[in-house]
């Protein structure tokens, strides 16, 4: 677990990289080899991850694993619908090339849940509108690099100089 402490929107937040599936996306999309995705952390969870780390090799032992899946059912829940009617999430991004050039931008979406069921149902028009060709496709590879845009509530941040 790698964290990190930066700014998004002019606030400090600290975070830690997560393995999430736009690891592999954005690597097919834009050919970068090595993405990281960070998620903003409470400093109190990072902390509490850290002093649990060596704990982990025993969440795949089947009793270990059953006792945390029943936990999760019963303690887990997601957001209100209050929250996912209003909730905002906010992305930001840096890249640098080879020569250590660097771009950054951000992205505001609507809440998570509902950002991820408005473009999942976008995709599915368009595909069934007959413009996507066959195959395995990434959102941006199907229907361009601006399609995130494209979605209601999303507001794009200019693309300027990194850190």
């Amino acid at each position: 677990m790698a964290h990190a402490r930066g700014r998004l929107r002019q606030r400090r937040v600290q975070a830690i990289t997560i393995p999430w599936g736009d690891v592999s996306t954005a690597y097919h999309s834009t050919g970068i080899p090595n993405i990281r995705v960070y998620s903003g952390t409470p400093p109190k969870t990072i902390r509490r991850m850290k002093r649990l780390a060596p704990l982990l090799p025993l969440a795949g032992w089947g009793p270990v694993k059953r006792l945390a899946q029943r936990w999760v059912e019963r303690k887990v829940t997601g957001p209100s619908a209050e929250l996912r009617e209003t909730g905002r999430v906010h992305l930001w991004g840096e890249v640098k090339n080879p020569a250590g050039k660097t771009v950054a931008a951000t992205l505001e979406t609507p809440e998570a849940y509902r950002f991820t069921a408005l473009a999942a149902v976008e995709s599915v028009e368009r595909v069934l509108a007959g413009k996507v060709p066959p195959g395995a496709w990434t959102p941006s590879k199907a229907f361009g690099a601006d399609f995130v845009t494209e979605l209601p509530g999303v507001v794009a941040g200019e693309v300027g100089p990194g850190r």
